[in-house]
């Protein structure tokens, strides 16, 4: 429910932008062009529709603001009338609207927390976004889409191409913006992969492939569908020249966008007088959409799904902390993926790289991979009080979205503390987490080492033992890397019981 209802304040919020921008340029072209007498519309009245479109904005971007707020007076009165209004502005509209109604009826529903939306992020030092730039990227885009679709627009009617094509509509917007977003991810991973890196994942529009544990799984989500991005992850071979490789590999994306903005306007500049001339719109809309999205990608702000890439660029070639923070996960993903070990990550860069103050669960996961690291390289004592400090920062674990996480937390609280009672505790919350999220803990390798370590530290050896079948089942497939390797050894330890630290170890967590 949290999800649906961030995307109904972020379809109300931009809905609301639209309109405005839209009552303002309707405005600008009655100024410029007042309608002939002979049309039988008066100026009045259509500054009046521009009134009220305007009005509608104003209370769309209200909407969006009350629904964090249940508790406001008129809230439940303003978000019913408005997802009301917007119920014919298919689809995202029809579909917020729907949801927005269900809000005001459900009493559950508004007491979920809700955040702030695809655009809620607060800019911070070094993160190379700026607090006046981040409240404008959400107008600025849409300005920018509805500049480049009004181009669209007076190019077709000054050349006298068909207003109207059967390849007009809602199905070529979606089309192209699909096409669009994939080539957009396509320049991310070629630009990576001749930068020496690995594929981790690849996700556009509702279909996400991901690599876990050696295995390509796929995936799809309606939510995904209706927001229209994509993404792509990949994992460093080495870690020689790491920061420019993965400013390239960022700069693959926008370069991608302009090709695809070059020969689409190439393509359109083709079509008058030729038998194609009819299917105008659709190198026109590819070229209004990668030519908008291009510039405003390129905008460094911050997102509720992550930076733009215009963002990652600036941090990347200003340096700080978050430049140093993702060398350090791309050092820690390229040990999924060649032969290097986590104990043999540099841990002074590791550390400058992921103790970054301020960063919540991320730094919790962070301080995770660090323990890992020092475990790896055999130093427990630093791994016990790194996983301590860990263990305090992730005591909210309603902010974890990935339950294998918490059960790797259960791992290493009995394989490093040797405490059975906490490990039981964080692998109950895990537990707990995937019945809640409806994720499939038991397909984790993460789940079965953790069941296999705390059943055994229980005494409980025919379980262990299940658990233990159950772990080497998933870890069979799993190719040979440095991390993979180091968790083969941790698992050994395990099935050998040469894991528990020394009873006053145990005794003092």
């Amino acid at each position: 429910m949290q999800a649906w209802l961030s995307f109904v304040r972020t379809t109300f919020l931009v809905l609301g932008v639209l309109e405005i921008l839209s009552a303002a340029a309707l405005a600008v072209k009655v100024l410029a062009r007042p309608p002939q007498p002979e049309a039988g519309i008066p100026v009045w009245f259509l500054f009046l529709v521009c009134a009220v479109l305007a009005a509608f904005g104003a209370l769309s971007c209200l909407c969006a603001h009350m629904m964090a707020k249940p508790g406001r007076r008129f809230a439940r009165l303003v978000v019913g009338f408005n997802s009301f209004l917007h119920l014919p502005a298919l689809p995202f509209g029809t579909i917020a609207g729907v949801v927005g109604l269900y809000w005001c009826w459900s009493a559950r529903a508004r007491q979920t927390e809700v955040d702030g939306g695809e655009f809620a992020y607060q800019s911070t030092p070094g993160d190379g976004t700026h607090p006046w730039v981040q409240k404008a990227a959400v107008v600025i885009g849409i300005a920018m889409w509805v500049i480049a679709f009004e181009a669209t627009d007076w190019w077709g009617a000054a050349h006298r191409l068909p207003a109207q094509t059967p390849a007009g509509g809602i199905l070529l917007l979606f089309g192209c913006n699909f096409v669009h977003v994939f080539l957009h991810e396509l320049g991310h991973a070629v630009a990576g992969w001749s930068s020496n890196m690995k594929l981790s994942s690849f996700a556009v529009g509702p279909f996400l492939g991901e690599k876990r544990n050696g295995r390509w799984r796929c995936r799809f989500s309606v939510l995904t569908l209706l927001a229209g991005g994509g993404s792509v992850s990949m994992s460093p071979l080495d870690l020689r020249d790491l920061r420019s490789r993965m400013a390239f590999h960022v700069a693959g994306g926008p370069a991608a966008s302009f090709a695809v903005a070059v020969s689409s306007f190439t393509c359109l500049l083709g079509m008058p007088g030729s038998g194609w001339e009819m299917w105008w719109q659709v190198p026109a809309t590819m070229a209004a959409i990668s030519g908008s999205t291009l510039l405003f990608n390129l905008i460094p702000f911050g997102a509720a799904a992550g930076f733009s890439d215009g963002a990652a660029l600036v941090q990347l070639m200003r340096g700080g902390p978050y430049a140093r923070y993702r060398e350090a996960m791309a050092m820690v993903a390229a040990t999924t993926v060649s032969g290097l070990r986590p104990g043999e990550l540099d841990p002074g860069r590791l550390a400058r790289g992921l103790r970054i103050p301020g960063m919540g669960m991320k730094g919790a996961v962070a301080q995770l991979i660090e323990v890992m690291c020092a475990t790896d390289r055999g130093d427990l004592r630093l791994a016990k009080e790194l996983l301590e400090n860990g263990l305090t920062q992730m005591g909210n674990l309603d902010q974890f979205d990935d339950p294998a996480t918490v059960a790797e937390v259960a791992f290493y609280v009995a394989f490093v503390t040797g405490d059975m009672g906490r490990a039981q505790y964080w692998l109950g919350r895990a537990e707990h987490l995937a019945k809640v999220r409806k994720f499939p803990l038991a397909a984790e390798f993460d789940y079965w080492k953790a069941v296999a370590i705390i059943r055994q530290g229980q005494g409980r050896t025919d379980e262990a033992e299940e658990a233990w079948q159950q772990t080497m089942k998933l870890a069979t497939p799993r190719p040979r890397s440095g991390l993979y390797d180091f968790e083969y050894e941790t698992l050994r330890q395990v099935r050998e019981g040469r894991w528990v630290l020394p009873q006053p170890e145990a005794a003092a967590s």
